[in-house]
C-alpha cells in the first residue's frame, strides 16, 4: 500500500474515532489539555518575550483552545489565526478577541476581512497546531490539504527558524504509527488531555 493510501486509511479511521466523543467529554476534555499548554509554555519553554502564538479554529470536534486563546490575551500575548486562500496557502491575520472571526466558506471560523494581515511570520514563535493522529516520535497526520507543512516550509524557503510546533489532541489519537513523507514536518510536543507527550 502506498503512504498516501495508508494516510487516507489512518485518516478515515481517526475520524470515525474522534467522532464518538460527546460534547461534553470534548468540553472537560478540551479544558485539561488548555491547562497543561498553559503549564507547559510557563514552566518550559521559558519564552523571553511575549508569546506571539499561530492558533486555529476549532471545527466540528476538534480541541478547544479558545481557553488558552483566551489566556493569551490576558497576558499580554499576541494571537494569530490563519485563512485559508488561493493555492492551498494560509494567510495569517492578528485577531485581538473573538468578535474579529466570522464562519468562513468552509464552515470554519476565520478572521473577518478587516483583521490585520501579518506580514512578517518571523514573529510567530509559537504555533498550536491541529490534526487527525499523532505519533510518540511526534509524527502528525492533518486533514491532507498540507497546508501547515506548507506553511512552516515558508521559513525554510526563507531562512528563517520554523516557529515551536505544539501539536493538541485527545489522548485516543495517539497511535503506534503515523505514515509520514519528506515533506511532512514533525512535532516538537504534542499534548493531549493526560499531559505533554514528547519527552
Amino acid at each position: 500500500m502506498s503512504i498516501k493510501n495508508e494516510k487516507l486509511e489512518l485518516r478515515n479511521k481517526m475520524i470515525s474515532v474522534r467522532s464518538k466523543i460527546s460534547t461534553e467529554e470534548r468540553m472537560i476534555k478540551s479544558e485539561q489539555i488548555c491547562s497543561h499548554i498553559i503549564q507547559y509554555i510557563e514552566g518550559t519553554l521559558n519564552l523571553q518575550q511575549p508569546i506571539n502564538i499561530l492558533m486555529y479554529m476549532p471545527f466540528k470536534n476538534e480541541v478547544d483552545i479558545t481557553p488558552f486563546m483566551s489566556w493569551c490575551w490576558k497576558s499580554g500575548g499576541t494571537v494569530f489565526l490563519p485563512k485559508v486562500i488561493q493555492n492551498y496557502q494560509m494567510e495569517i491575520h492578528l485577531i485581538k478577541n473573538l468578535n474579529e472571526v466570522e464562519v468562513g466558506k468552509f464552515g470554519i471560523f476565520e478572521p473577518k476581512p478587516n483583521t490585520s494581515i501579518c506580514n512578517d511570520i518571523a514573529q510567530i514563535n509559537v504555533v498550536i497546531v491541529p490534526g487527525i493522529a499523532f505519533n510518540q516520535s511526534g509524527s502528525r497526520l492533518g486533514f491532507g490539504g498540507g497546508y501547515y507543512d506548507r506553511f512552516f516550509s515558508r521559513y525554510d524557503q526563507l531562512g528563517l527558524k520554523v516557529p515551536y510546533k505544539i501539536a493538541v489532541a485527545y489522548d485516543l489519537q495517539i497511535v503506534e504509527d503515523v505514515p509520514i513523507e519528506k515533506h511532512d514536518y514533525m512535532m516538537d510536543q504534542i499534548i493531549t488531555e493526560k499531559g505533554i507527550l514528547l519527552k
